[in-house]
């Protein structure tokens, strides 16, 4: 239940922050079409995940996936062989730019592999 409600808060989030509704939509999407959001991630919180039960949250630029919550779960999808795992997208009603998109950029942030690993 935490994870939804945390979906639900990214969700409310993002329209506070372009001040424009959004909605919801589940899609399926291959591990190599999402972008992380972070570039660190806690070995911990990867390993404790031992079913795929949530859909991770993501919104969509450019045929590219940008994760906003669900890196430990799409990591871990990529330990099992998986190809491809459910997401909730956040889409807007009108065309945006997402910030989210630049900052990645600027991180040099391309797929699941840039993604550093700690102990």
């Amino acid at each position: 239940m935490k994870t939804w409600g945390q979906i639900l808060t990214t969700l409310k989030y993002y329209e506070a922050l372009y001040d424009i509704s959004f909605y919801l939509r589940k899609e399926q999407v291959r591990l190599e079409d999402l972008v992380p959001t972070q570039s660190q991630i806690r070995r911990e919180r990867i390993d404790s995940i031992k079913e795929l039960l949530v859909p991770i949250a993501c919104v969509k630029h450019q045929g590219r996936f940008y994760v906003l919550d669900g890196h430990a779960r799409s990591l871990r999808a990529k330990q099992l062989g998986l190809g491809s795992v459910q997401a909730m997208i956040l889409s807007p009603e009108a065309k945006i730019d997402f910030g989210i998109v630049k900052v990645v950029k600027e991180m040099n942030i391309r797929s699941l592999e840039d993604v550093q690993i700690m102990k």
